[in-house]
């Protein structure tokens, strides 16, 4: 498999608006890698209880082994190894009832956003009264903007009234080969072996 290599940064920013009107404003910032193999690196970054944590996750699709790790205050220094194995009987599906929830979807003009073209749309969904013991109809409306070439999300943004407003912006890309070394497990560290 070959594709698009790149690096890149999101930043996620969720703002709650509380009953009383105060706000909590969160803002996770995400850093994204891909080689032209297909491996990716995802590494989080965000303050949990007052401390910097960085959550990191490595994918080879080659090998199909997934590896994760945090640094920070209190964490080992422990890599977990997810092999995947091929699932010999696969589940039948199980079907539930699901309630419907009404929805619309539109298609928004291509951008342009950080140099790299995109594709948008539009989803609304209406959660209708009393399905979830509300008093009037719930809109959920959410707008995404995709990169093909890079199978990447550039921006989006979800409007949710019980939850607020997340906003998520990709910056920074860089389409040249990353470094080798971000697709390794870091030196000094354990490597666990977990069930997939």
């Amino acid at each position: 498999m070959h594709v698009q290599p790149y690096t890149a940064k999101q930043q996620v920013t969720r703002v709650q608006t509380l009953a009383d009107g105060s706000t909590v404003r969160t803002v996770d910032v995400i850093l994204l890698a891909r080689d032209a193999e297909g491996r990716t690196r995802r590494e989080t970054v965000r303050t949990q209880n007052g401390d910097l944590v960085h959550t990191f996750q490595i994918f080879d699709f080659v090998t199909q082994t997934r590896y994760t790790w945090n640094t920070g205050n209190n964490y080992p220094q422990v890599v977990n190894v997810y092999q995947s194995r091929p699932n010999p009987q696969p589940a039948l599906p199980t079907y539930q009832a699901q309630r419907y929830y009404p929805y619309r979807s539109e298609s928004l003009p291509p951008q342009t956003i950080s140099g790299v073209y995109t594709e948008g749309s539009r989803y609304i969904r209406t959660t209708p009264i009393g399905y979830v013991g509300n008093d009037r109809d719930l809109v959920t409306t959410t707008e995404s903007w995709y990169a093909p070439a890079l199978s990447l999300q550039m921006r989006s943004t979800i409007d949710d009234p019980r939850a607020g407003k997340t906003t998520t912006e990709t910056t920074d890309i860089n389409q040249a080969d990353p470094d080798p070394a971000l697709f390794q497990p870091p030196a000094g560290f354990t490597l666990k072996e977990t069930n997939p």
